[in-house]
């Protein structure tokens, strides 16, 4: 399954995006594409990709393989699932906060599952 490409606009999204692409490829041996080519597609700078993958590389997602390109690394082991009931995901900034959360957890080996109280956190414990 090809990884999907689509047009971002800072190596913060670039990062996250990236991430989750690497994680679902499932061990996969699919290249992630390099440099260039990844700076060409999202309409960003070289420097910008060069950043976040040079995080990506030092947290072992991705690994450089010279003359080859850039391919998933070997995933982080995750060693726990923290289940947190979130107020109201339909909240765009709520959003945002539990998929940051979620990456540096995933980071450090912690896998977050979140759950939706539609407004109501009695009703969903």
């Amino acid at each position: 399954m090809p990884l999907v490409v689509q047009r971002l606009a800072s190596r913060v999204d670039l990062l996250s995006t990236l991430r989750r692409q690497v994680r679902e490829s499932d061990g996969a041996d699919l290249p992630v594409g390099s440099e260039h080519e990844l700076a060409r597609r999202w309409k960003i700078s070289r420097h910008k990709v060069r950043k976040a993958i040079d995080r990506l590389v030092a947290e072992g997602l991705v690994e450089r393989q010279p003359g080859r390109g850039l391919f998933p690394g070997k995933a982080p082991l995750i060693v726990g699932t923290v289940q947190v009931v979130m107020g109201n995901l339909a909240w765009e900034t709520m959003g945002w906060l539990t998929t940051g959360i979620q990456d540096l957890a995933e980071e450090r080996g912690v896998r977050i599952q979140t759950y939706d109280a539609h407004g109501s956190f009695e009703a969903d414990i």
